[in-house]
């Protein structure tokens, strides 16, 4: 709710994202949790495979993350998991330089996690209704400066888009045609909190690779507002 005061939203924000450190992201299912379910492995099963055929709106990664898994590659026949069923979703405040994190539509929709954003300088940040542009994810991306042309390979440690890349694609009248946005991660964690990038989304490293997990195609959506 936007109408209360900074300071009691940031608050409300650290209690619920220590409610879902449990709820969410730990092996934990609680009774009566609509959100979660447990699966079985089976033989010949993977992360990858697994989130494919329960057609779950996460990334894989998201599986070895949420249920402690050090190695995808040992699962083993029988071991329990936990699966997270639904969409997630994101609503970026410029004003705050904040990312909120939601799972689930309409009324049941719940704020899970809360981020601190860098924003585009000179206020260059499009606002508006986006989603994840289609193909666009990228682990430890190749980038070229659209200023000076200047490449950096993936594994450049001087790359200044860090290790995640999500496309946004408009879906909105006055941002449909905007081209080479997206949220990725820095080298620069100074900049966080401040309007220093090209126009883009930009998170602290670990921030960004839970988010590459939870926002997908073709359903989660990602809000921008002033």
């Amino acid at each position: 709710d936007r109408s209360r005061p900074l300071a009691e939203r940031n608050q409300a924000r650290k209690a619920l994202g220590e409610i879902n450190a449990v709820l969410v992201f730990s092996p934990r299912i609680l009774p009566g949790d609509a959100f979660s379910e447990v699966y079985v492995v089976q033989s010949g099963d993977s992360l990858v495979r697994i989130a494919q055929e329960r057609h779950l709106e996460t990334d894989w990664r998201f599986l070895k993350r949420i249920n402690g898994i050090a190695d995808e590659r040992r699962l083993r026949e029988g071991q329990r998991l936990k699966l997270v069923v639904g969409t997630f979703h994101a609503v970026i405040s410029k004003a705050e330089y904040r990312m909120d994190v939601y799972l689930g539509e309409g009324r049941e929709r719940v704020m899970v996690a809360s981020f601190p954003v860098g924003l585009g300088e000179y206020n260059s940040t499009p606002t508006g209704a986006f989603k994840v542009r289609p193909r666009s994810k990228l682990v430890n991306p190749q980038w070229v400066n659209p200023r000076t042309g200047q490449a950096f390979s993936a594994e450049d440690p001087k790359n200044p888009i860090g290790e995640r890349w999500i496309g946004l694609i408009g879906t909105e009248p006055s941002n449909k045609d905007i081209e080479g946005y997206g949220i990725h991660g820095t080298i620069d964690p100074g900049s966080i909190g401040q309007q220093a990038s090209m126009g883009c989304v930009r998170m602290n490293a670990a921030d960004v690779e839970v988010v590459y997990e939870l926002l997908t195609e073709p359903d989660s959506t990602i809000e921008i507002i002033p």
